[in-house]
């Protein structure tokens, strides 16, 4: 079974009733294996205390941050990632839920730690180069996205497990 660690940047991509974002996330985490860790850092103001709930119900550790300051958010996520890599070397799967390019430099630093790094996104308009930089990135607003990348991980799992004979190439999912 693969550990797995999920990391949402919530003021970039909320939970909406239109965007189904903690649903489709959720579905697709259940198949995924071990979810070991799952995290959530969010300016208290930014986000609607209804939604908040709904995420921590779902079992993410929520980290409030009482003041506005840029990028507060992506800096205590970007922490936490690399926290998870020194606490628990036995998770090997990354996923982060974003679109936002400032966490760029630590989905490199995982992927030279050996390992895997999914990105989850809800824009088709991202930064082309920012969507190739992780293992696989898929837009949670395409349910057959989602099912592929289930199979393709479900498929691959001894693969996983020993991510350094990954290859990039050998991710085609459509």
């Amino acid at each position: 079974v693969v550990k797995t660690a999920v990391f949402w940047d919530i003021e970039n991509i909320p939970p909406t009733k239109k965007n189904h974002v903690l649903e489709n996330v959720e579905t697709w985490l259940t198949k995924m294996g071990d979810v070991v860790y799952k995290s959530v850092a969010v300016n208290c103001y930014t986000i609607k205390k209804d939604q908040l709930v709904k995420v921590y119900d779902s079992g993410y550790k929520i980290e409030c941050i009482p003041k506005y300051e840029k990028d507060a958010t992506d800096k205590i996520i970007i922490r936490e990632i690399r926290e998870r890599v020194i606490l628990d070397e036995d998770i090997q799967l990354y996923v982060l839920i974003t679109q936002d390019s400032d966490f760029k430099n630590v989905i490199k630093e995982l992927m030279k730690n050996g390992k895997f790094v999914v990105l989850l996104h809800i824009n088709n308009r991202m930064n082309k180069e920012f969507l190739e930089l992780p293992h696989a990135a898929y837009n949670l607003k395409s349910k057959c996205r989602i099912k592929s990348i289930e199979k393709v991980l479900l498929k691959k799992n001894k693969k996983i497990i020993d991510i350094g004979k990954y290859k990039r190439g050998e991710m085609n999912v459509v």
